[in-house]
């Protein structure tokens, strides 16, 4: 069976991610069709799946995988401000929204920062919880 999509509809990036979704179901050709179309020829792995079901759950996720692709491009400028104002706090300003004089990590980074070894291994996957559960607020 072959697809034929405009790469001004779904992006090779769509494509792929669409294709990876059932990549243990069917085999993948993609090829130029014509200029700014892409063929999509697919084949079943298995003779007793239901093709056309299948096909159409593939299409459907082309439109998925577009969405959340352009979705992500518009919200690009949003999620680099939420990590630069995150990344970049002040250090008085880390301590006033965790309330304390060290922000969690702060004994974790200066073991790494001044050449401390963390010998055992249940220290680093210990949570914040654990770590401060005894502790009086």
């Amino acid at each position: 069976m072959e697809i034929i999509t405009d790469i001004n509809i779904y992006s090779l990036d769509s494509i792929f991610n669409s294709a990876i979704l059932y990549l243990d179901k069917f085999y993948f050709y993609l090829d130029e069709a014509s200029e700014g179309k892409i063929k999509i020829k697919i084949k079943a792995k298995k003779e007793e799946l239901d093709l056309n079901k299948l096909i159409n759950d593939f299409k459907n996720e082309l439109i998925n995988s577009e969405l959340r692709i352009r979705i992500s491009k518009e919200n690009k400028n949003v999620r680099e401000m939420i990590v630069s104002a995150i990344v970049y706090r002040t250090e008085s300003e880390k301590k006033e929204v965790f309330n304390t004089e060290e922000t969690p990590g702060d004994n974790i980074l200066k073991k790494f920062t001044y050449g401390e070894k963390i010998d055992d291994i249940k220290e680093i996957s210990r949570t914040w919880e654990d770590v401060h559960r005894n502790q009086k607020t």
